[in-house]
């Protein structure tokens, strides 16, 4: 045993030799800094000497990486902008890998596509990934955190992780060292397989075509009229012609679609609309007045149970927008809506009383007492007298459609007091001009269909419409001699040596006398 132990209990300098003489530390370390620089570049050498025996045995794999942004419309909510689904794996297809391993002639290089779908590898990017991990995982480290806490947490840091993402996207490539491929063409591989992807995605697949069905000439196709009854026959084109103009209209609700022009007539959408107006009011004047007012057809008993059939229908809606109107009047006034219904049940609407009460359903008024629990300003009060004014509008359109068809129905009944003359002058015409209105609206029609097309390849344009490479991002990581991890070891081996010098000195001053 040491002699310290036979100084005395009471030897107020005994601890003294127990504790550490920082500046006596900082000495030490000093007087052995060669000493340790030499055992970190001694470690260094050996582990270096280590990791090159093994890159000269095996070499390790370059990988290149590349990001790009994707910015077609939809993309947030995984669909492409024509509705159908998206899928960040469908970039990696076996058809595009197919073709970009066929237009690169990677045989030359002794890669299979077998090779080339093992070596690609696809995910989201965001510079800003490990920013957002580092935040969440100090804030996560708290251990005072609950379990539903930490939870939350997660889920915040997994929603911001997929915000930074969104729209990019980085294409990996990791070759073996023994390929001869050299980093300007592992760059353009990357960026082909996406242009592959986009062309495909565009041409083939059509993803950024029009999303909306355009009705063909076919509606006016002549044979069609020719079977029909007149009144028929101009109530089915009034209709169509009405189809085509809401398709006009949702052409004319895209991106620069007004500027686009029928290649083969010059026409514009807005020339169509103002084209199909001028038919209804002038040309199908010539077809439809005869009819309606001298009660021109090809079967006057077919004709008449097929307006007065028409003649119900439209009083049945006129009525029943009607009601709507007085139920919403009596909300503002007060009343009890739903009991207005079962009260009145269509009271006012004559026989057709119990259909109309059908017709008012549920939603309806569930949707007038939910409004009716808002309140009284002068807001709420306001917003129920345009519903009524709306209501009594479709009423008011539906009363002069029903004296229309009534007039029609008085004409064809009093046919025996029109001059026969006078009926085959005007049927003459109605023969003659109904196929030169068909044959103007299909033409209208097909200049349609060509400006949707020309609006649909504006809107396809190039793969730009889909993603962007972003420029100066190719990657190349190549395995090194002397990584991180030689650093580490580095870094250890001087602290233990310096502790053994510590102890060393330790034990030399515990053997002092």
């Amino acid at each position: 045993m040491s002699d310290r132990t036979h100084l005395p209990p009471n030897d107020p300098y005994a601890y003294r030799d127990d504790e550490i003489d920082l500046a006596e530390l900082a000495a030490s370390v000093w007087h052995t800094r060669w000493r340790v620089l030499l055992a970190v570049v001694l470690a260094l050498l050996v582990y270096g000497a280590y990791l090159a025996v093994g890159v000269i045995a095996q070499e390790a794999p370059k990988t290149y990486r590349q990001v790009f942004e994707l910015n077609f419309d939809g993309l947030e909510d995984g669909q492409y902008p024509d509705g159908s689904q998206f899928v960040l794996s469908s970039v990696l297809s076996q058809t595009v890998l197919n073709r970009v391993h066929a237009r690169n002639d990677l045989d030359d290089y002794g890669i299979s596509v077998a090779d080339l779908r093992e070596s690609l590898f696809i995910e989201p990017y965001s510079a800003e990934f490990e920013l957002i991990r580092s935040r969440y995982e100090q804030r996560l480290a708290d251990e005072e955190l609950s379990a539903a806490e930490i939870a939350e947490l997660e889920a915040e840091m997994r929603r911001e992780l997929s915000l930074a993402a969104a729209g990019s996207v980085r294409l990996s490539l990791q070759l073996e060292s023994d390929v001869a491929l050299d980093a300007a063409t592992a760059d353009l591989i990357l960026k082909d397989i996406f242009r592959v992807w986009a062309d495909r995605a565009i041409v083939e697949q059509g993803v950024l075509d029009l999303n909306e069905a355009i009705y063909s000439a076919e509606i006016f196709a002549a044979s069609q009229y020719e079977r029909l009854d007149y009144p028929v026959a101009i109530d089915l084109l009034q209709e169509n012609v009405e189809l085509m103009r809401g398709d006009i209209a949702e052409l004319r609700a895209r991106p620069q679609a007004d500027s686009v022009r029928d290649p083969e007539t010059g026409l514009r959408l807005i020339d169509l609309d103002k084209r199909l107006q001028d038919i209804l009011r002038y040309e199908l004047a010539e077809v439809i007045d005869p009819v309606r007012e001298l009660g021109l057809t090809r079967d006057p008993q077919g004709a008449t149970l097929y307006l007065e059939r028409q003649l119900r229908e439209v009083r049945l809606e006129q009525r029943f927008w009607e009601e709507r109107a007085r139920l919403t009047r009596a909300l503002i006034s007060g009343d009890d809506p739903a009991g207005q219904v079962l009260v009145d049940g269509g009271a006012g609407s004559g026989g057709g009383g119990m259909n109309l009460t059908a017709q008012i359903d549920g939603s309806f008024l569930d949707r007038l007492m939910e409004i009716a629990r808002q309140g009284d300003s002068e807001a709420f009060r306001q917003s129920l007298v345009r519903q009524i004014l709306e209501y009594e509008e479709v009423a008011l359109t539906k009363a002069q459609e029903a004296e229309r068809i009534e007039r029609s129905l008085e004409a064809i009944r009093g046919t025996d007091r029109t001059s026969s003359s006078k009926v085959e002058e005007y049927r003459a015409v109605i023969e003659a001009r109904l196929p030169e209105v068909l044959a103007s609206l299909r033409a209208d029609a097909m200049a349609l269909q060509r400006i949707a097309d020309a609006i649909s390849r504006q809107a396809s344009g190039n793969i730009s419409e889909l993603v962007m490479p972003v420029g100066g991002s190719l990657e190349m990581a190549e395995a090194t001699v002397l990584p991180r991890r030689a650093i580490v070891v580095g870094f250890v081996t001087m602290l233990l040596s310096l502790l053994s010098d510590a102890m060393k000195r330790r034990r030399v001053a515990d053997k002092q006398p």
